[in-house]
């Protein structure tokens, strides 16, 4: 069993030094990267409605949600953008970026994330992240606003 293990072990790494790895999708782990079809048409729908408030989807004719309309919502924001759909696999992305101290697979998507911010955005002279509370801070290890934005 141990030799069968070093024996597939070897093979890859001889493999991945003849042959170039096809690159895999970031969120899925599927064979077409860095955001595979798949992916882009679950989670990435930045087309669809969302509330200006609090960013739930919402119907593209409206700018609120109803819960926004009855005061429920997140106070003092002028308008909330998402890039993507915080469910499956793109929630199980983020979720081991924040909470398993892997700011490095951000890069990952950095490119895809900026060509979605420069098609929906004016230019802006810069980008200033949102502070962490200092025992948050302490506990994550990393400012994960801090990371998109030096991205950005």
């Amino acid at each position: 069993m141990l030799l069968e293990t070093l024996r597939s072990r070897i093979k890859e790494g001889l493999c991945s030094v003849w042959f170039e790895n096809e690159p895999k999708c970031y969120v899925c782990g599927g064979n077409t990267g860095p955001i595979c079809l798949n992916c882009q048409n679950v989670y990435f729908h930045p087309e669809l409605g969302r509330c200006h408030s609090c960013g739930k989807l919402i119907s593209p004719e409206l700018n609120n949600c109803q819960d926004c309309l009855e005061n429920k919502g997140p106070k003092s924001l002028t308008r909330v953008w998402a890039w993507g759909h915080y469910s499956g696999d793109w929630k199980k992305y983020i979720w081991e970026v924040k909470f398993k101290a892997q700011p490095r697979r951000l890069g990952e998507i950095g490119r895809p994330l900026s060509q979605w911010v420069l098609r929906h955005f004016p230019l802006v002279d810069g980008i200033v992240p949102v502070p962490m509370h200092p025992v948050r801070l302490a506990e994550r290890g990393f400012n994960q606003a801090e990371v998109i934005a030096s991205l950005l």
